[in-house]
């Protein structure tokens, strides 16, 4: 497979690309920087612009939450990316729990350890929110127009985003499923969101192809 060089002109959407990679290698069970960056440089598929500086990772085994973030040399930002659903590495946490049931039906158990990133990230680099860029494509932009919500970030760019939650979804969901504690679980996740999306002051940008399906019907 030839190696794709990320040129960095477009940040976001590279740090993007490069939060897949650093997720294989969380999944193999790989910790530790230096690890990681030597985990990473076997990978066949992107390399790091070389306006990129690795700050962190991180992988939520319970969810398969994942992300991870990087400094950005020209912009001076700092950018944080979600990564998205991957059928290669993780088709039952990404795909059946998470798209299916988190945000599906709407109970949002994923987002916990996102937030849990953010914050670290912020108090060990000692970054302003300012400082910091959020993105994420698919299950990432989902993941990263949340902790944009909950921590009022000033700026998000997100790539063919999957939906914070899904009205239909939701109500059909629960209906089917017949458990209180998910119907409980649902509710108190979509009226957080609002409540959040209410105060919301922060910028954000979402690129969608044309017909998206991610988007249809559902509340970005």
């Amino acid at each position: 497979m030839a190696l794709k060089t990320l040129d960095g002109k477009i940040p976001t959407l590279d740090a993007s690309q490069l939060s897949y990679e650093f997720e294989k290698a969380r999944i193999k069970g790989v910790e530790g920087t230096n690890n990681l960056l030597r985990e990473y440089s076997k990978q066949e598929n992107v390399a790091m612009p070389e306006n990129f500086e690795y700050v962190s990772s991180f992988r939520d085994p319970h969810t398969g939450t994942s992300g991870a973030a990087f400094k950005d040399t020209t912009s001076g930002k700092t950018i944080i990316a979600y990564t998205g659903t991957n059928p290669d590495s993780d088709l039952v946490n990404d795909a059946v729990l998470t798209d299916g049931l988190s945000i599906g039906v709407g109970t949002g158990h994923h987002y916990s350890s996102a937030y849990q990133f953010y914050e670290d990230v912020l108090k060990k680099n000692n970054l302003d929110p300012e400082d910091v860029i959020l993105t994420g494509h698919s299950l990432g932009g989902n993941v990263a127009q949340r902790v944009a919500l909950k921590y009022n970030a000033p700026k998000t760019i997100v790539y063919n985003a999957a939906p914070l939650y899904v009205p239909a979804g939701a109500a059909v969901g629960n209906g089917l499923i017949g458990n209180p504690l998910i119907a409980f679980a649902s509710a108190q996740n979509i009226a957080e969101i609002e409540s959040d999306k209410a105060r919301f002051t922060g910028s954000v940008t979402r690129i969608t192809t044309e017909r998206d399906p991610l988007n249809i019907g559902a509340v970005a």
